[in-house]
C-alpha cells in the first residue's frame, strides 16, 4: 500500500527502515502501578512523536485512546485523537487554532506531536517525554536508552518488558492497585465483583505478572 508522506504519521505497523535511519531504543514505564508495568521498544528515527506515543501505548497493551505528550520544559504536544475521542484536557482551542507550532506569548507552549520527528526532538541532552494517556490519566515515562544502527528488517519492535497491561475498564492507577488486591485475596470484600468484571469483559485469564514481548503486535 502506497501512503502519502503527509499521512505516514497515521501508521505504526512494522515497515522496512531505509539505510542510514537511526533506531531509537526507549524504556516505557507506567507510573503508580505495582507491580510496575514496563516495556522496551525500538522505533525508527523518522517516526513522529505521535507515532512514538502510539507505539508506546500499543506495547503496554492499551486500546487506542487519546493522549498528549509533555516535554521536560512543560511543552504540551497534542497526540493521537482517534475518531470519537477528540477531547483535549489542556485547552478548548479548535483544530485550526491548535495546528500551529507557535504558542501565544505568555501561554503554555503547545505543539502537534505529529509534526515533530523523533530524530529532531531527541537531540543534545533530551532523554525523556511524559505521556498522559486516556481520560483516566495514566502517566507514562518514555525514556531514551540509546540510539543504534538498524540490525533487523522491520521496525518498530518490542524487545522486552515486564508485567501485564491493566485490564481495560478497571479505572485509574489508584483503582487498579485496589483491583489487584481484591483479585489476589479471596476474602477481600470486592473479590467476587472483581472476578465477575473480568469474566464479563472477556479477561477471565488476566494475570498481572504475565507478559511476552513476542506477543506485541503493532497495527495501523
Amino acid at each position: 500500500m502506497l501512503v502519502a508522506r503527509e499521512d505516514l504519521y497515521k501508521y505504526i505497523s512494522p515497515t522496512t527502515v531505509e539505510k542510514g535511519v537511526k533506531i531509537y531504543e526507549f524504556k516505557v514505564t507506567l507510573r503508580k502501578t505495582t507491580p510496575t508495568v514496563e516495556r522496551q521498544i525500538l522505533v525508527q528515527g523518522d517516526y513522529t512523536l505521535e507515532q512514538l506515543g502510539r507505539v508506546a501505548a500499543c506495547a503496554i497493551g492499551w486500546h487506542r485512546k487519546p493522549f498528549d505528550l509533555i516535554d521536560t520544559d512543560g511543552t504540551i504536544m497534542k497526540g493521537d485523537r482517534p475518531w470519537g475521542h477528540d477531547h483535549n484536557r489542556y485547552d478548548t482551542d479548535s483544530e485550526d487554532e491548535t495546528d500551529s507550532n507557535e504558542p501565544d506569548e505568555g501561554e503554555t507552549k503547545r505543539k502537534l506531536a505529529r509534526k515533530i520527528y523523533i530524530s529532531d526532538h531527541f537531540v543534545r541532552q533530551k532523554k525523556r517525554l511524559v505521556m498522559d494517556y486516556d481520560k483516566y490519566r495514566w502517566i507514562h515515562d518514555i525514556r531514551l536508552v540509546k540510539t543504534q544502527d538498524r540490525d533487523r528488517k522491520h521496525y518498530p519492535k518490542c524487545i522486552g518488558g515486564k508485567n501485564a497491561c491493566p485490564p481495560y475498564g478497571c479505572g485509574p492507577p489508584e483503582e487498579y492497585n485496589s483491583f489487584l488486591k481484591s483479585l489476589k485475596d479471596p476474602k477481600h470484600k470486592d473479590h467476587i465483583n472483581t472476578k465477575f468484571f473480568l469474566n464479563m469483559s472477556g479477561q477471565a485469564k488476566f494475570n498481572p505478572t504475565k507478559f511476552k514481548a513476542s506477543a506485541v503486535v503493532f497495527p495501523n
